[in-house]
């Protein structure tokens, strides 16, 4: 999660590992996305 989104900022995050990116203010559906997203990956 970063107040950035630069794409240069967003791609070293994603070649780290990152597996989504989020920007500041988040919305509650960006979030609940993601949320459902990682709960699936799990079960």
């Amino acid at each position: 999660m970063s107040s950035h989104d630069s794409i240069n900022i967003v791609f070293k995050c994603m070649l780290q590992g990152a597996s989504d990116f989020l920007v500041k203010p988040i919305r509650k559906n960006e979030l609940r996305n993601l949320w459902q997203h990682v709960w699936r990956r799990r079960s």
